[in-house]
This record gives structure tokens, sequence and C-alpha cells, in this order.
């Protein structure tokens, strides 16, 4: 029976060292491999990092309201 599963390496990014890079006729790796390579190495670091920033700023102004408004029924 045939796996119907989705293989995680099929959806995550993966990263490969330079030693494992295809290289061009001249024996280094290509610059515009690299360079989209970096670029998008970056993009999604950059991604991952909004996100994160993006979710803890929810959870502190969440907190804020929480705190004012049990002030409010403290104080009325």
């Amino acid at each position: 029976m045939p796996n119907i599963g989705i293989e995680p390496s099929l959806y995550l990014p993966q990263f490969k060292s330079k030693v494992h890079q295809p290289e061009d006729s001249t024996g280094g790796i290509s610059p515009i491999k690299s360079l989209l390579r970096d670029t998008f190495f970056t993009t999604y670091l950059m991604t991952a990092m909004a996100a994160e920033l993006l979710s803890l700023l929810g959870i502190l102004l969440c907190g804020c309201c929480a705190v004012l408004k049990i002030h409010e029924m403290v104080n009325p």
C-alpha cells in the first residue's frame, strides 16, 4: 500500500551547506544560485521573526486590555 501522507521534506525549506551545492564550470558555486539561496534564506528568517513579533505584540495587547478592564471594574 503506498504512503499517502506528505513527507515533511516536501513542504519545509531545506538548507544545505555549500559543500553540497552544485558547482559551475569554474569549480565554484554559481553567483546566481548563491544569491537566490541567500535571498530566500534571509526572507524566510525575516518572515519568521515578524510572525513571532506580531504574536508577542498580540499577547501584550490582550494583557493590557485585561488589566484596563479589571481596573474599570474595581474603580467604576
